[in-house]
């Protein structure tokens, strides 16, 4: 866990600290950031999905936003698709359930309910790392135990340094 943490760290600070070609940036992240030196020297401010904060309802659509779009675009009758495809946060505390505008948006367009997250180029060289199918085995064993631990075989075929030649060769 405190590699892929490390790794994660390192990802953020090649990408925002040490690039000169970034002025300002909102980061906008579904996982805490890594690691406490991140924001030291920095004016980063660290505004947590589940706190509530002035940002919270613009993580993405309400669901009244997505009614009144459903409305005008006269689709009323999906919008039980559209919760269950692009209505993936709910917030108890506010009580906000958000949608993924990018995704919302998309499917007002092409009217086909599919997955519209982008694929980027960079994912590319994560193909080496997953392209080994005990390795994908082992992936969704962890994602859906919560107390799981890897084959060594596995492990020793694929192992974190992969991930961290990846990022540097991006």
């Amino acid at each position: 866990l405190q590699e892929i943490t490390n790794l994660y760290r390192d990802f953020i600070f090649y990408l925002f600290k040490f690039n000169d070609n970034i002025g300002k940036a909102l980061l906008n992240s579904c996982m805490r950031q890594a690691g406490s030196d991140l924001t030291k020297g920095n004016n980063i401010e660290l505004l947590f999905f589940t706190k509530k904060h002035n940002f919270k309802a613009f993580y993405g659509f309400t669901k009244d936003e997505v009614l009144s779009l459903a409305t005008k675009f006269k689709i009323l009758n999906e919008i039980k698709n559209i919760e269950l495809w692009y209505g993936g946060y709910y917030d108890p505390v506010t009580k906000l359930k958000i949608f993924h505008v990018d995704s919302v948006v998309k499917y007002l367009k092409f009217k086909t309910l599919k997955s519209y997250w982008p694929k980027l180029e960079v994912m590319g060289h994560f193909q080496k790392v997953f392209s080994d199918p005990d390795f994908r085995s082992e992936i969704f064993e962890v994602v859906n135990d919560d107390s799981y631990l890897m084959e060594e075989d596995v492990a020793d075929r694929v192992t974190l340094t992969d991930f961290h030649e990846t990022f540097r060769s991006l």
